[in-house]
């Protein structure tokens, strides 16, 4: 009995020591396993900072290649105005539309001429009716000249401001306003600056040579915005 006892003892034990066996050779694997996932993950945390890095460089490039479109569109609109709600004639040609703009430089005693006008449309859309008349000028000077003409004609005109009549359409005073051709970025500045001034946060808002600008009150310094952000900033101050 004891024999067999121990015999069988003998057997117990040799097939626990191989499970032993089994079990350690599974750890090991999944010893191996493990260290193989853990260096993955070292390697995909590696490439994940790499590819951040690299996002973060091309954001960064990004807003400079953004910033040299702006200048250029800019530049390439530094001589050009826009006129709003001029009525549409019949048959418009570009002819008519120089005529337009010389009756009202007569009518703001600052004369410009067929030539000082290289290019004039009217912006089409869905819509065209009264849609904005773009005005190409000569030189920056003269751009200058025509909207501070304007602004005084309709300062010493407050009753009478700018309209139709003064762009030689007789007996037609619908109201016409003049601005600098903005690039869509300036727009879209430009409204969110407006509303500013509409929620009584700023007082002041203007634009100048395409750049917008706000002013907090009279004889506070002027700010240029140059991003949405800086907007959202400028509201969450106020």
């Amino acid at each position: 009995m004891l024999t067999n006892w121990k015999f069988e003892q003998a057997k117990e034990l040799k097939n626990i020591t191989n499970s032993l066996n089994d079990i350690q050779k599974t750890n090991i694997e999944i010893e191996k396993s493990l260290n193989a996932i853990a260096v993955e993950q070292e390697e995909l945390k590696l490439r994940i900072n790499n590819i951040d890095h690299e996002c973060k460089e091309n954001r960064a490039y990004i807003l400079v290649l953004e910033e040299k479109i702006e200048d250029l569109q800019r530049d390439a609109r530094s001589t050009t105005i826009e006129l709003k709600n001029v009525p549409k004639l019949s048959n418009e040609t570009k002819e008519d539309l120089s005529g337009l703009v010389q009756k009202l430089s007569e009518s703001i005693n600052i004369k410009i001429g067929p030539t000082d006008i290289r290019n004039i449309f009217r912006i089409h859309g869905k819509n065209d009716t009264n849609k904005p008349i773009i005005v190409e000028l000569s030189s920056t000077t003269m751009k200058q000249n025509m909207l501070k003409g304007i602004k005084s004609f309709n300062i010493k005109n407050s009753k009478n401001k700018l309209n139709a009549s003064h762009l030689g359409l007789k007996d037609n005073s619908t109201p016409v306003f003049t601005a600098e051709y903005l690039t869509p970025k300036a727009n879209r500045l430009y409204f969110l600056a407006r509303d500013l001034v509409r929620t009584d946060l700023y007082q002041f808002c203007w634009t100048s040579q395409g750049r917008i600008f706000v002013r907090k009150s009279e004889g506070t310094p002027a700010i240029l915005i140059k991003n949405e952000e800086q907007v959202t900033q400028l509201r969450n101050k106020a």
